[in-house]
């Protein structure tokens, strides 16, 4: 739930006849309508839509209908037009049925993109066949340089599949975190950096001892583009990637819409030429990402960035303006 809640309850989002109420309730669901009989003096005076039924049973109110659709909590609350009203009969009394009334199933899209934390932390709990599929779709939505689309997708759930992974990658963990140690010796980081430094730190050698445990591995491939010509003598990596990444942020998107978290990862790239082995991918297809997909341990929570003043310049580089 929001940590705001919504306004409370009030007729204006309501419709009144014949002693029964008709309107629509945010609940996590899809699409609720219901429509309860109760003292009409009771709807503005209903503590907050979440703890409606039992509010509707303390006034000593009827619900006569009730029609809920797959997905989640939304905020929107909806006001029903009479254009949306059609003439029903309940117990036998000529009362309004509100239509359906759809709502988002998935948190909205800044909240999402706010809350999108690495979560390295995953339950071994299965995620759905219904989830990867969704999830692996809404990344073959992002844009891609003419259309290529060039992604491709290998879902690895066998348990010895993924300790293979898991050992490939614990082994580039090792080699990263020395190589780390070694720079912040020779520079060493601010002191007011090193708690934040430290618990990341934890976090990604928790997952590198770890990750075999997560219910999914998602290796993210790219297909090679023979017909990228090169411009002016040049053919950036920049230009390819480019097709790719974006197909990367809409999984971890849509992982963190439906509850799920994720990390981008490509540490596996060290021993890129054995996984590729592995798994039967071709020699020319490279393994961009590798993304861990399960139930979070933690909680999602609003992202550490810089503030978007000091990496925003107008017109010229260097030029800031206050927001």
């Amino acid at each position: 739930m929001p940590s705001a809640p919504p306004p409370p309850f009030s007729s204006s989002g309501s419709t009144k006849r014949n002693g029964y109420v008709c309107g629509v309730v945010p609940w996590r669901c899809s699409s609720m309508v219901m429509i309860w009989k109760m003292p009409s003096s009771f709807v503005s005076k209903a503590p907050h839509p979440y703890s409606m039924p039992s509010a509707i049973s303390a006034a000593n109110a009827t619900s006569v209908a009730a029609i809920c659709c797959r997905g989640a909590y939304s905020d929107l609350v909806s006001n029903v037009s009479p254009k949306g009203r059609e003439s029903a009969k309940v117990d036998g009394e000529s009362v309004l049925q509100v239509r359906e009334v759809h709502m988002s199933s998935e948190p909205g899209v800044f909240e999402i993109m706010y809350q999108l934390r690495a979560m390295r932390r995953l339950k071994p709990d299965p995620v759905p066949d219904e989830l990867i599929w969704e999830i692996l779709e809404a990344g073959t939505k992002a844009p891609s340089g003419s259309n290529s689309q060039v992604w491709r997708f290998v879902v690895v759930r066998d348990p010895d599949g993924k300790r293979f992974v898991q050992e490939r990658y614990k082994r580039a963990w090792d080699l990263y975190a020395q190589a780390n140690i070694e720079a912040a010796a020779k520079s060493p980081p601010p002191p007011e950096e090193l708690p934040a430094r430290l618990r990341m730190a934890r976090a990604a050698m928790q997952m590198a001892e770890h990750l075999h445990e997560a219910p999914v591995l998602l290796l993210v491939c790219m297909m090679p583009r023979a017909d990228l010509p090169a411009v002016r003598g040049r053919r950036s990596p920049a230009a390819l990637y480019a097709s790719i990444f974006p197909a990367v942020q809409n999984i971890l998107l849509a992982a963190r819409a439906l509850g799920l978290g994720s990390v981008l990862t490509t540490l596996h790239l060290v021993y890129e030429d054995e996984i590729k082995q592995r798994f039967g991918i071709p020699a020319e297809v490279e393994t961009v990402a590798l993304l861990p997909i399960g139930y979070p341990r933690g909680k999602f929570g609003p992202t550490t960035r810089r503030p978007v003043e000091e990496v925003t310049y107008w017109e010229k580089w260097g030029e800031r303006r206050p927001r």
